[in-house]
């Protein structure tokens, strides 16, 4: 029974294991440090340290979330996805792709449109 729960401890990685991982990802031409991560998350670095054992503050987590563009859930749990997904093309993208398909009756309907949104601010 002994090794079966040292087995289990072995796989759990920590917060700073998972940090640093996404690190390596986000910028994979620099070398990964408790340092960088400090930086990114807005503390000093032993609090980074720590993170071994414990967990970051939620503001920090959420900080260091948003700077390596992970999910925080899967920061604090390796839960879920570990990148958020990526939002949908905003309009003027999608409208840049189509418009050079469009014939000049309908690019004339979608800027007379356009004109009417600017107007309605």
């Amino acid at each position: 029974m002994e090794s079966r729960h040292a087995d289990f401890m072995a796989k759990i990685r920590s917060v700073l294991d998972r940090a640093m991982e996404a690190l390596a990802e986000r910028y994979p031409r620099q070398k990964p440090t408790q340092e960088r991560l400090a930086a990114l998350a807005g503390v000093k670095q032993p609090s980074v340290n720590e993170w071994k054992d414990g967990f970051p503050a939620m503001e920090n987590a959420v900080r260091l979330s948003e700077n390596l563009g992970i999910c925080v859930e899967w920061l604090l749990t390796e839960r879920g996805p570990k990148h958020p997904p990526r939002a949908p093309k905003d309009e003027i993208g999608t409208l840049s792709t189509i418009w050079p398909q469009l014939d000049e009756r309908k690019k004339a309907e979608v800027t007379r449109f356009a004109d009417f949104l600017k107007e309605d601010k």
